[in-house]
């Protein structure tokens, strides 16, 4: 999550529900590294396009 980088050294806690079936998510993390994880198969989504990736881009 890009938000830990905004406080390096520091635990950033994320609690908010899964946008796919509502349960309660909770995330721990410090510099990048995830400290703690609730449930334990929380999964990351990143979307990206196709056309916006570098090497797609019109010129």
């Amino acid at each position: 999550m890009a938000v830990c980088w905004l406080f390096p050294g520091k635990t950033v806690s994320i609690d908010c529900p899964c946008l796919d079936c509502n349960e309660s998510i909770s995330i721990q993390m410090r510099d990048g590294q995830v400290l703690s994880a609730e449930p334990s198969t929380i999964v990351g989504h990143r979307n990206l396009s196709s056309v916006t990736t570098p090497n797609n881009r019109e010129r």
